[in-house]
């Protein structure tokens, strides 16, 4: 917002919205590989009444 305000880009801008971790983290490696994620009730019921009802259903999913 600060640098909208100056007409400048912004170091995570110009980094593709991307802002490195910079230094060593703690517990930054995972192996996910294995992992599956849980089923979503409601979504899968809500694909489930779009494909009855012959609904185009487009999904965005977007970060937290």
């Amino acid at each position: 917002m600060f640098f909208s305000f100056l007409k400048k880009e912004s170091q995570s801008l110009s980094n593709g919205g991307f802002v490195p971790l910079n230094g060593k983290g703690i517990n930054l490696e995972y192996d996910l590989s294995n992992k599956l994620p849980n089923k979503n009730k409601d979504y899968e019921f809500i694909k489930l009444l779009c494909k009855k009802n012959d609904i185009n259903l487009i999904v965005v999913n977007t970060p937290m």
